[in-house]
């Protein structure tokens, strides 16, 4: 079994092909800290046919945290070998408080917080009323600290005077 994660928030959801044609159900077992301390978080009671896909979400799974995850299929005779360890990256979480510090002529400048301890760049789009499609900044995108709840900001030196 290769385990994969279909979402792109919280829950994660995770995905299987199954590849037994005997199993009564699977067992999901999550790491948390990285330590390969496995603990179940449910057991699946589904018998689907040999290669189908199975699906399990993890409601209980937070943002801004990373997962470990393990499946095995069970019967009546026991358990299977775990699949692979599958690291589930989390989501990352939206800035907020995006504010306007000290606007002045042809000089705008911008601060955020940082929402997400994964995030490690952040890309800047802006409109204006001759543009109203929205231009990405800087294309390479501007570093980001990567600590939850700090402040970051960005200097637009490319503003139009006049502008608003």
């Amino acid at each position: 079994m290769a385990l994969s994660n279909t979402s792109t928030g919280t829950p994660t959801v995770l995905t299987f092909t199954n590849s037994a044609n005997n199993e009564t159900g699977f067992i999901v077992q999550r790491d948390t800290d990285g330590d390969a301390s496995f603990k179940t978080i449910t057991t699946l009671n589904e018998s689907p046919a040999a290669g189908a896909t199975v699906t399990y979400q993890d409601t209980t799974a937070q943002g801004n945290a990373q997962y470990n995850y393990q499946v095995a299929a069970v019967n009546t005779y026991g358990t299977s070998a775990y699949s692979p360890v599958y690291g589930s990256k989390p989501f990352q979480a939206a800035p907020s408080n995006l504010q306007v510090i000290a606007p002045s002529n042809g000089v705008v400048n911008l601060q955020w917080t940082n929402n997400s301890v994964w995030a490690t760049l952040a890309w800047i789009y802006r409109t204006d009323p001759a543009h109203p499609t929205a231009v990405v900044l800087d294309p390479s995108g501007i570093f980001a600290g990567g600590a939850l709840g700090v402040t970051e900001t960005y200097q637009d030196t490319t503003v139009a005077p006049g502008t608003t």
